[in-house]
C-alpha cells in the first residue's frame, strides 16, 4: 500500500515539472511574438530605408534636423540643413525619409480641407440661413 502512494506523488510531480516547461515554452513564444520578431522587422525596415538612401531626399534626423542628402558615403551622409550650411552625419542617424508632399495621397483635391472654398460658405447649423 505504502509502494502505491509513493509511485503517486512521484507520478504528480512528474506532471508538475512538464506543466511548467510548458508554461515556460509558452512565455517563451509569447514573449518572441510580442517583442522581438515586431523589433527585427523594425530594425530590417530601417537598414532598407537607409541604403535606398539618395541624393535630394528629404529625411529627418533621429536628432529633429530636417534635411535634404547632398552625398552618401560608405556609412555616413552629407546633409544639407539649410542653404549653405552642411552637416555629416552616419546613416544610423537618419530616423525617416520625409514623403514629398501629395505623395501616396488620393483625396481629390476639392476634398482637401486647405482647397479654397471648402465649407467655408455653407453655414453650421443646417438652417439655410447665410448669416
Amino acid at each position: 500500500m505504502q509502494g502505491n502512494i509513493i509511485l503517486a506523488q512521484s507520478a504528480a510531480a512528474g506532471g508538475g515539472a512538464m506543466q511548467s516547461i510548458l508554461m515556460i515554452a509558452l512565455l517563451v513564444i509569447v514573449f518572441w511574438l510580442l517583442i522581438i520578431r515586431p523589433q527585427q522587422r523594425r530594425r530590417k525596415q530601417h537598414m532598407e530605408m537607409q541604403s535606398r538612401l539618395s541624393p535630394g531626399q528629404e529625411v529627418l534626423t533621429q536628432a529633429g534636423f530636417y534635411g535634404t542628402v547632398v552625398e552618401i558615403r560608405d556609412n555616413e551622409v552629407e546633409l544639407e540643413i539649410s542653404p549653405g550650411s552642411r552637416i555629416r552625419i552616419l546613416k544610423a542617424g537618419i530616423a525617416e525619409v520625409v514623403p514629398e508632399p501629395g505623395a501616396g495621397d488620393d483625396t481629390p483635391v476639392e476634398d482637401r480641407p486647405d482647397f479654397p472654398g471648402s465649407d467655408s460658405d455653407s453655414d453650421s447649423d443646417g438652417s439655410g440661413d447665410k448669416k
